[in-house]
């Protein structure tokens, strides 16, 4: 049980694969009485302290207390609560909540659950008013909520075409997923490149998230998000929120293991609704997994095509066929 004004109690991460895609999802349930009265103004979230990298996405959703000004009569206008998504990081966040009628008590709210609603970076937005059925008596409201990174409405265009995440003279080889692959990786690719291989930009977009396993996240102007993963060394001028063209470079790959190569994990993806059947996580039967998308890439000559098989890249063009000459007689 939650007091509302309070800071919601930590809520856990979705377990997700080495190299999935999963967007961070956070479920919580959380419910309260709501006063007949109340002295306490509106409250508002503080800044949080800039960092460049964080563990933990900066949402969360709290309620925001409506109390009737002091020149109203008492009793004339009641107490409202703002159930108020909050924003601080800079990459837009998909929400699903859901209201439990059965347990809440002399619940008053507009429209029917579950609220779908995509918060935009650095913005707070109100996922629902509670006010009381019977004015003048106490109320209860309790619901839950699960979150994940990302546009989950977001339809994948890229007409300009996606470059390869390096330079063209490097000789990488890109693997695909095998096998009947769950959506979050059913498109992403593996490229193995020589460590030192500077990581670059395959699209523009913004750098909305960089995470502490090595980890950068560029939201596109379509709002699907490209996941670089495995950048040994991130530039120092990369940072959330920076404008990036396609070939800019992001950072350089580290060796891993003894052969002194090493690879970069790439894949684009949205947040994906989902429901869980007896296995929800936390307390919410609602929430967010992902769903990648193929991706063609060019390169300089102008060569493109969508990959499907594991072969090596960028593309060599086909030879173009010999003239024969005649014969001697």
């Amino acid at each position: 049980m939650a007091k509302f004004g309070d800071p919601p109690p930590a809520a856990g991460k979705a377990a997700s694969a080495e190299n999935s895609a999963l967007p961070e999802q956070i479920s919580e349930e959380k419910g309260a009485p709501f006063a007949k009265a109340a002295d306490t103004t509106r409250s508002l979230p503080e800044e949080p302290v800039p960092a460049r990298s964080k563990k933990i996405y900066d949402f969360t959703v709290r309620d925001v207390k409506n109390v009737p000004p002091g020149y109203v009569p008492d009793g004339s206008v009641d107490t409202t609560h703002a159930i108020t998504a909050v924003n601080h990081g800079m990459a837009p966040v998909s929400v699903v909540l859901d209201i439990d009628r059965d347990r809440s008590d002399n619940l008053r709210i507009d429209g029917e659950g579950p609220l779908y609603a995509v918060v935009p970076p650095n913005s707070e937005q109100v996922l629902f008013r509670a006010r009381p059925e019977q004015r003048g008596s106490s109320y209860r409201a309790r619901y839950s909520y699960s979150w994940g990174i990302g546009v989950y409405t977001a339809k994948h265009s890229c007409p300009e075409r996606y470059r390869f995440p390096f330079g063209g003279k490097v000789k990488a080889f890109a693997s695909l997923a095998e096998g009947e692959q769950p959506p979050p990786d059913r498109f992403a690719i593996t490229f193995s490149m020589p460590a030192g291989t500077t990581v670059l930009a395959a699209r523009k977009g913004v750098i909305s998230r960089i995470k502490e396993n090595h980890t950068i996240d560029i939201l596109h102007d379509d709002s699907t998000i490209a996941t670089y993963q495995h950048i040994g060394r991130i530039g120092a001028e990369i940072s959330e929120g920076k404008v990036v063209s396609a070939g800019d470079p992001l950072g350089v790959l580290s060796p891993m293991g003894k052969g002194g190569d090493s690879y970069l994990h790439f894949v684009v993806w949205r947040p994906e609704p989902q429901h869980f059947d007896g296995a929800a996580p936390q307390n919410s039967s609602l929430g967010f997994s992902s769903v990648s998308f193929p991706v063609e890439f060019c390169t300089d000559t102008g060569t493109c095509s969508v990959l499907t098989k594991n072969q090596p890249v960028p593309f060599v063009p086909a030879a173009k066929a010999k003239s024969r000459g005649r014969g001697k007689s």
